[in-house]
């Protein structure tokens, strides 16, 4: 119901009282490591994102080590462990190509995107985005389409390209929205307030930074 906290609480109390390492533990660390992800946690995050990662490996579950390894670099990046984000980028990407066409692959391309972005590697965020937005429409994966559209738009838009830029994060903002996606509402509404603002286009970064804090309160 969008009670973050409180269930990051819930999966912490639930993972005290499953130790076994075996599918149900996996999948409450997932949890976990959303949660605490989603609130600022990043160290807890990060700490259960290992775990799903090395029970993963145990239990030679190659697609969830794939997705757990695209999601480590939302922590790692967050603590500055830039190194560690990129390490498990690529090694989820090698593993995913080795599988099935799916939902978890393009999240590590739109991953692999936001990487180079930061990097201001811009049109290799451009390049990983499409690949990724191509992928998450033909598997109907809303969450990656919200999260490439946005790779693609704020690559443009660090590279000087405000016109070509903003029309991907509205339409990213635009499907988040639709399919109640909080977290990539929140991040579609900081990209173009930030993003904006960095390229000087003081107006427009300050009306859409106004809309993103009454979406954030």
């Amino acid at each position: 119901v969008g009670a973050h906290r409180e269930a990051a609480e819930q999966y912490a109390r639930a993972l005290s009282y499953h130790s076994d390492a075996d599918q149900t533990r996996l999948a409450l660390l997932e949890g976990y490591a959303w949660e605490t992800g989603l609130t600022g946690r990043y160290d807890d995050s990060l700490e259960a994102r290992q775990e799903a990662i090395a029970l993963a490996r145990a239990l030679h579950e190659r697609l969830r080590l794939g997705e757990n390894l695209a999601w480590l670099p939302m922590p790692a990046v967050a603590l500055g462990r830039n190194e560690l984000a990129e390490e498990a980028s690529r090694e989820a990407i090698e593993i995913l190509d080795e599988l099935p066409p799916g939902r978890e692959r393009a999240f590590a391309y739109a991953y692999q995107g936001s990487l180079r972005m930061l990097s201001r590697d811009n049109a290799d965020g451009v390049r990983w985005g499409e690949r990724a937005l191509e992928l998450a429409v033909e598997v109907g994966a809303a969450d990656v389409e919200a999260f490439s559209l946005n790779t693609i738009g704020t690559s443009h838009l660090m590279a000087g390209e405000i016109a070509k830029g903003t029309p991907y994060l509205r339409r990213s903002l635009e499907v988040a929205v639709e399919h109640g996606l909080h977290q990539r509402v929140a991040t579609a509404y900081s990209m173009l307030a930030s993003g904006l603002g960095e390229m000087y286009e003081l107006e427009e970064s300050e009306r859409w930074a106004g809309e993103f804090i009454a979406f954030a309160t």
